[in-house]
This record gives structure tokens, C-alpha cells and sequence, in this order.
């Protein structure tokens, strides 16, 4: 049985990669955790909008940061 669980992992794991390697939206990390069911469709409007934030935080994130770097190499010198 342990074997059978494993071999689904890996496989999972593969379509994935092919997946992401694709550039296509997948669900598949539910798959593996086992939280995908056929009576409960995936919620992909909420995980864009998540998405959309997290974009927008690092945008702010890496500006800041790239805005520090510069502030601090030009007083190092």
C-alpha cells in the first residue's frame, strides 16, 4: 500500500513539472495533499486575487529593498 502511495506521489509530482513547465494553472498540489474532491470545484478566483496581493507586495518589497541598497552603497563609499 505504501508503494502505491508512493508511485501516485511521484506522479503527481511529474504532471506538475509538465505542468508548470507548460505554464499552465494546475491544481495538482491539492491532488497530493488529498484535498481535491469532485463535489468541491477549486476555487481559482480567491487564489488570483492572493496571487494579484502577493505580486504587489513584492513589488513593494523589492523597491524598497533596491531603494536601501542604493541609499547604503552611496553613503559606503
Amino acid at each position: 500500500m505504501a508503494e502505491l502511495e508512493v508511485s501516485r506521489r511521484k506522479r503527481v509530482s511529474l504532471k506538475m513539472q509538465k505542468d508548470a513547465a507548460m505554464g499552465m494553472n494546475s491544481s495538482n498540489a491539492d491532488a497530493v495533499n488529498g484535498n481535491l474532491s469532485p463535489e468541491k470545484p477549486a476555487d481559482r478566483a480567491m487564489g488570483l486575487s492572493e496571487l494579484k496581493n502577493s505580486t504587489e507586495e513584492a513589488k513593494v518589497f523589492f523597491f524598497v529593498i533596491s531603494f536601501l541598497l542604493s541609499f547604503i552603497c552611496r553613503f559606503s563609499v
